[in-house]
């Protein structure tokens, strides 16, 4: 009879364990060590004298068509002294409003406020103030003609009156008109409610 064939033999892991980390150690170790003791690349000069090797022959010249003759001119061109038509020419900016009309736009505003004040504070009540009421300031700009192009309304103090300054502003019946200052003007008027 015929013997068994033996057993193969297991080899140890924990030589390959160890061996593995070390064979790559090393080779971290010569790849980092060529690296450093390694000469820099050579620098790349410009060349000293032309290259020789290959020189192309210059290109032909290209002759181009003739530029069209120009047509007839039946008017005569304008020359620089002239001016372009008013149309054309934009307007200046504007000057600021002059004081007075300011002053007297502000107190007609302030009146027309006035008037509304029943209004606002039935429409927009300031709910949760004490006593003391809700500093607002009215912004407004009016056009040469005295209509109110913009509003804004702002409280005084951040912590008071937000709710009740986005209600003005939001509110109908705000559109105020002045007689015609005969330029844009805007105005701010300071204001408490109730």
């Amino acid at each position: 009879m015929s013997k068994p064939a033996p057993a193969p033999q297991r080899r140890s892991r924990g030589k390959l364990f160890v061996a593995i980390p070390v064979i790559a150690g090393a080779l971290l170790l010569a790849y980092a060590a060529s690296r450093w003791t390694a000469d820099p690349p050579p620098s790349v000069a410009p060349p000293s004298e032309p290259s020789v090797a290959r020189q192309e022959p210059p290109a032909a010249p290209v002759e181009l068509p003739a530029p069209p003759a120009e047509p007839p001119a039946t008017a005569p061109r304008p020359t620089v002294a002239e001016t372009p038509p008013a149309a054309e020419q934009e307007p200046p900016p504007q000057a600021a409003p002059p004081p007075e009309v300011v002053a007297r736009a502000t107190e007609e505003a302030k009146a027309q406020l006035e008037n509304l004040r029943p209004q606002m504070v039935s429409r927009c009540p300031p709910a949760g103030i004490n006593s003391g009421g809700v500093q607002l300031v009215f912004h407004f700009t009016f056009d040469s003609q005295g209509r109110q192009t913009a509003r804004s309304v702002r409280p005084r103090h951040r912590a008071r009156g937000r709710e009740i300054a986005t209600c003005l502003r939001e509110m109908d019946g705000l559109e105020l008109s002045i007689q015609p200052p005969g330029t844009n003007v805007a105005v701010a008027v300071p204001m408490a409610l109730p």
